[in-house]
């Protein structure tokens, strides 16, 4: 009777996203997009190479990733300042200290 009452998962992938090995699969078209673009740019447009076309796809295809990816707060929460709500008050204070003041004042009465 206890082996009966536990619930046995069929399918271990029942609950997760889909995803192409690593790549969410919401992800493969924005980054196929930015694999196109690079080639565009730096293969056809500059000539420049096929190294600067891995390097940049895969540049922009990973900053993608991380700004919109599942869990995409775990790196932009380090960037957000959070609010510091404070009631105060403080007195008037003189940028320039009344003790500097006076030592201004009294040096130029010295002459």
């Amino acid at each position: 009777m206890p082996e009966s009452s536990r619930f046995r998962r069929i399918n271990p992938s029942l609950g997760s996203n889909p995803s192409f090995g690593p790549i969410p699969v919401g992800q493969l078209f924005p980054i196929g997009i930015s694999i196109g673009l690079s080639y565009a740019i730096f293969e056809m447009l500059l000539g420049w190479g096929l190294t600067w076309v891995a390097l940049f796809s895969l540049w922009s295809a990973s900053s993608w990733w991380i700004l919109t990816g599942d869990k995409n707060w775990k790196l932009l929460n380090k960037f957000v300042t959070v609010p510091q709500w404070t009631c105060k008050f403080r007195s008037y204070q003189r940028l320039l200290g009344t003790s500097y003041a006076k030592e201004a004042r009294s040096r130029k009465t010295d002459f």
